[in-house]
């Protein structure tokens, strides 16, 4: 299972949990809904998972074109 996170504490597997980090979340929450929802659909997009769960819903648009993709 690989987590994808927004925590700028990089790269790191904990009891079989990869996390995947793209980076802190900067900037106010506009930044934050271009920017680091971006960089969360890009990762996602190349790890090509099967399953996919957003928590956030500033990610939506990022699932719907994973969707399509």
């Amino acid at each position: 299972m690989t987590l994808i996170v927004a925590d700028g504490k990089g790269e790191e597997i904990r009891r079989g949990v990869r996390f995947h980090d793209v980076g802190p979340k900067t900037g106010g929450r506009f930044a934050r809904m271009t920017g680091t929802v971006k960089r969360v659909y890009q990762a996602a997009l190349a790890l090509q998972p099967d399953v996919v769960h957003f928590h956030d819903p500033e990610l939506i648009p990022a699932a719907l074109r994973l969707k399509q993709a």
